[in-house]
C-alpha cells in the first residue's frame, strides 16, 4: 500500500534500494493498516469468546450513551453505511442484544435499541478494550501514548472528512 507509482516502475525496472525500500515500508497508509489489522485480530479474538464479531463491538458501544438510535444516526456515528447497520442489527437481533422499534413519530424510521442482555454485554465488551489498551500501552510512557491518541486522533478525523465528501 506504501508504493508510489514510480517506487513501482524502479522495482520493475530492477533499480529499487534498500532505502527506497525501508522508505516504502513507513507510509501512513501502510503503517496504519497494518496496526489497524493488528489490533482488530487481537480484538476479534477477544470478542469471539463472547460471540461477537469485530465491529459489533463499536455497533452496541455507539447505543450505550443513549441507549437508542435510529439506523442512520447510528451509520453517521459509525461512518459506515445505513446498510451495514441494518445487516449488523440482523445478527445482534438474533442474539437478543438489540432490538428493532418503529419511531412512534415516523413509522418509516427504524430505532435501535439495547437490551439488558446487550448493555450487560457492552459491560464486557468496555473492560476487554479497557485490556486491551493496557497491553498495548505497557511498555510506553505517558507522554507516548497521549502522541500516540493525538496522532490517531488527527488522522481519525482527516479520513472521516475525506469519507464524508466522498459519499
Amino acid at each position: 500500500m506504501g508504493l508510489s507509482p514510480g517506487h513501482i516502475d524502479g522495482a520493475l525496472r530492477g533499480s529499487t534500494d534498500r532505502a527506497s525500500r525501508e522508505n516504502l515500508q513507513e507510509s501512513i497508509l501502510s503503517t496504519t493498516l497494518s496496526a489497524a489489522h493488528a489490533v482488530r485480530t487481537l480484538l476479534g479474538l477477544r470478542l469471539a469468546a463472547l460471540g461477537l464479531a469485530a465491529g459489533q463491538d463499536r455497533f452496541l458501544l455507539a447505543l450505550v450513551p443513549r441507549g437508542r438510535l435510529t439506523v442512520s444516526t447510528l451509520a453517521d456515528e459509525l461512518a459506515v453505511r445505513p446498510s451495514t447497520v441494518s445487516k449488523t442489527a440482523d445478527r445482534l437481533v438474533d442474539k437478543g442484544l438489540v432490538t428493532r422499534l418503529l419511531d412512534e413519530s415516523d413509522a418509516r424510521r427504524i430505532i435501535l435499541e439495547l437490551t439488558p442482555a446487550g448493555l450487560a454485554l457492552c459491560r464486557k465488551v468496555a473492560e476487554i478494550g479497557e485490556e486491551i489498551d493496557a497491553e498495548l500501552t505497557a511498555s510506553l510512557a505517558p507522554n507516548e501514548v497521549t502522541h500516540i491518541q493525538d496522532s490517531l486522533s488527527l488522522l481519525e478525523r482527516t479520513a472521516h472528512r475525506r469519507l464524508r465528501r466522498l459519499r
